[in-house]
């Protein structure tokens, strides 16, 4: 006769056929914790261990059609219903376990898995699309004849990873650049039609010089001087000032705790340092920074501008920082800018160079597109959109604007790039005595930031103003005007939603 196994779960001890508990001596009165279910297919009744049918009382005679297969691996004989160890005879009492796929540092997923690219997919189509619609009169010639959307174009269709030329986006600071224009029209397309930085007024800026100082006492000092702003204070005529002040106090106490002898997360440092780049739009109640991680309205406008009712809405690209116009939900907020930030100083890494290089000027790129609509083509060479870059301690300005009011957009960075092109950004010191060199302009910059969003805000709002004599205005959006329509940013696919498939495959 036979033997069987234990029927107590994990148990593999033998036992005979004609035992009617099912169980060895050692757990022969011990209550399995597991409980067991009818064998009828569809069945989940729970029945006692003792069970010899297998069966709960309603199926017991039943004719069950399914088959039951041998659980060892690899045999696939056709066991009895009441067939209680899962196994056939030849397998009953061996110990084998399948082989469980591998995964290993150079195939860390399952076969059945295909592997995917990390870099989005640029999709050709669309762009060129974009491009043979452009009209070749808004297109931007340089002094040479070459066409920079041309050569952007013929740039991007040869590139096999994404780039600013698929948004046809132009840094002329960019050593890549050199590959489509030569010194001289990189030089022209610097140069171009270059807007003048907004310049601080001098008593603010006389102010700001009495905070440099070599030691935290003297800073102290400085702020704990009462001022002749302070008296009969108000947030629209002195409200730079007060800003400042802050700034600077919420700085010193950073250098007094002695924050800066080690590094911190992220977050640290939007709330310590940087705080002060939010801040600087409290007395401009048409705008806001904000913060934590939020998406971007124009990004989201750009992704769901072809979307259907069956379709998933999409999400904006996602930033540290973004300046939009302070609104209620029934109107369209507008945007003026973005920021990233980081907690490692590294120009050339690979967090450095995506967000800098491709993540930010595109949502810089989706705000221009969407602010350009809403001004007539006169006024698209004053339309300039702002780029916070905050790492560690050092900062960076990026401005976008299209200097020959054409289909292109070209990005500037401050501080002024060395000779060679290299990355350049402001570094406030982690030793108190450098706060004046350092933190001190990093103030002034972010202030200039501001009075560019505050340009745009006004910008559009004299868009709206008209001549009350004149009415003409009121048929302007029913006739059919030719607009020029700028390319938008390539729908690409990003790595986020092709890992998301492949995983749930």
């Amino acid at each position: 006769m036979s033997n069987l196994t234990c029927s107590f779960s994990g148990c593999a001890a033998l036992i005979r056929r004609d035992n009617q508990s099912g169980h060895c001596r050692a757990h022969r009165n011990i209550k399995d914790i597991i409980p067991r279910t009818c064998s009828f297919s569809g069945c989940r009744k729970t029945i006692l261990w003792s069970n010899q049918s297998g069966r709960c009382q309603i199926h017991k005679n039943a004719n069950d059609r399914t088959l039951y297969y041998c659980d060892f691996a690899g045999c696939n004989k056709i066991l009895g219903v009441y067939n209680r160890s899962g196994r056939c005879v030849t397998h009953r009492n061996l110990n084998h376990f399948p082989a469980l796929p591998s995964y290993t540092a150079s195939n860390s997923s399952p076969s059945t898995q295909q592997p995917h690219d990390d870099e989005p997919k640029v999709d050709l189509d669309v762009y060129k699309k974009q491009y043979l619609a452009m009209d070749d009169q808004y297109k931007w010639t340089l002094s040479t004849g070459k066409v920079v959307e041309d050569a952007l174009y013929d740039f991007g269709v040869a590139c096999k990873h994404e780039h600013l030329a698929h948004q046809f986006i132009v840094d002329p600071f960019n050593k890549q650049m050199e590959s489509i224009f030569d010194e001289a029209e990189l030089q022209e397309i610097r140069s171009a039609n270059v807007k003048p930085m907004p310049m601080m007024p001098m008593p603010l800026r006389n102010y700001i010089a009495s905070f440099n100082k070599k030691n935290t006492n003297e800073i102290r000092d400085v702020i704990d001087t009462r001022q002749p702003w302070q008296i009969n204070y108000d947030i629209k005529d002195y409200g730079d000032y007060d800003w400042v002040r802050s700034s600077v106090y919420n700085m010193l106490r950073e250098y007094e705790a002695g924050s800066f002898d080690h590094s911190h997360h992220e977050t640290w440092y939007l709330m310590h340092v940087w705080r002060f780049v939010d801040c600087a739009f409290d007395n401009v109640p048409e705008a806001e920074a904000v913060r934590g991680e939020t998406s971007s309205l124009a990004s989201a406008a750009r992704k769901n501008k072809d979307r259907v009712i069956q379709d998933r809405k999409r999400i904006g690209r996602k930033c540290d920082i973004i300046i939009r116009s302070v609104d209620c939900n029934h109107s369209t907020s507008k945007e003026y800018g973005a920021g990233e930030t980081g907690s490692i100083v590294d120009l050339n890494g690979t967090k450095m160079l995506k967000e800098s290089g491709i993540k930010l000027p595109k949502v810089m790129r989706d705000m221009f597109n969407s602010l350009q609509s809403r001004i007539d083509h006169a006024k698209l060479g004053d339309l300039q959109i702002v780029g916070y870059l905050h790492y560690g301690l050092s900062c960076s300005l990026l401005l976008m604007d299209s200097p020959a009011c054409s289909y292109v957009t070209r990005l500037s960075r401050y501080p002024t790039a060395n000779q060679d092109r290299t990355a350049h950004a402001l570094e406030i010191s982690k030793d108190v005595s450098g706060f004046g060199a350092t933190f001190l302009p990093a103030l002034v910059m972010a202030w200039k930031a501001k009075e560019v969003v505050k340009a745009m805000v006004k910008l559009l709002a004299h868009h709206m103003e008209h001549d009350p004599r004149d009415s003409s205005w009121l048929e302007q959006g029913f006739e059919q005007k030719k607009r020029l329509i700028m390319p938008s940013c390539s729908t690409s696919t990003d790595a986020r939603s092709q890992k998301k498939n492949t995983t749930h495959e």
